[in-house]
């Protein structure tokens, strides 16, 4: 079973843990606006068998976590 096992917040970023089977690929989404809103593609992976930490700092365009006043994350198989 595949999991966000944790939402750490920093001054600037939110780290997200993932816990997912070895070798099966994911997607993050975001969306600031849940239940409403339009799901937005953080960062696909792939589980090599390390730890997995993703970092959202809002580059690429997205807004910077801390401006939504609230950011829900979901896994999506790939």
């Amino acid at each position: 079973v595949a999991c966000l096992n944790s939402i750490r917040p920093t001054a600037n970023a939110i780290n997200l843990g993932v816990d997912c089977p070895l070798g099966s690929a994911w997607r993050i989404e975001y969306n600031d606006s849940f239940p409403g809103g339009t799901w937005q593609t953080l960062t696909e992976l792939t589980n090599t068998g390390s730890p997995i930490t993703v970092t959202d700092t809002g580059a690429l365009g997205r807004s910077a976590p801390r401006l939504p006043s609230t950011r829900f994350y979901r896994l999506v198989p790939r």
